[in-house]
């Protein structure tokens, strides 16, 4: 830009200023992300020099966002000193619930059934299908449950099976005894008995 001046004289003189005008950075926050409840991410805009977050983020600093849709805003200077701005939304999923169900307690041989309840697809671990009966082996058993939403969030749970080994009950030698003669029977091997017949365990009879 010139200026011409001219005194009370009539006399004449010039000057110039040179403005130069920098270009906007061109400043990107990132594409939008989608997260489950707990999980970390970070943000990392470029096309800047120094950046400024809003929400108390940091440029390449990891953190974790809170439940819902938040939108982040940067601002991004050059070495111009010219700013500009761009934003991400990052949306964060709820965990989804599962609930595998009571332990159970069961005797050797014996069927059980788990069931689990949750929001999403879910898969059991060792070939376990939801409500369907199965034999468990002897001792005690843990089993997993994994449920995956349409977010593609996860969650797990468990629950335990105790089988229990059957008693190993024994009636006595079998014994001969004349009409009228009382006998006692008296089992062992297990807690409590019950005999055929009205027979009371360890308690003479006819």
């Amino acid at each position: 830009y010139t200026v011409t001046g001219t005194d009370m004289n009539g006399c004449v003189n010039t000057d110039e200023m040179l403005i130069t005008v920098y270009a906007l950075p061109d400043v990107f926050a990132g594409t939008n992300q989608q997260l489950c409840n707990g999980e970390s991410t970070f943000v990392n805009a470029t096309g800047a020099v120094n950046y400024q977050w809003n929400n108390g983020v940091m440029n390449g600093v990891q953190f974790t966002p809170p439940q819902g849709t938040m939108v982040y805003t940067v601002e991004g200077t050059d070495v111009n000193g010219c700013s500009n701005t761009d934003q991400l939304s990052i949306e964060v999923n709820a965990i989804p619930i599962i609930d595998a169900g009571s332990n159970q307690s069961i005797c050797d041989g014996n069927s059980v059934i788990l069931f689990a309840s949750g929001t999403g697809t879910l898969i059991w671990s060792q070939s376990v299908s939801n409500g369907v009966p199965f034999v468990p082996p002897l001792g005690f058993n843990t089993y997993n449950v994994s449920v995956v939403d349409v977010n593609g969030c996860f969650n797990t749970d468990e629950v335990s099976v105790s089988v229990n080994p059957i008693p190993t009950v024994y009636a006595g030698v079998d014994i001969e005894i004349c009409e009228e003669e009382p006998v006692t029977l008296n089992a062992s091997g297990a807690q409590s008995y019950t005999w055929s017949g009205g027979v009371v365990n360890n308690i003479a009879f006819v």
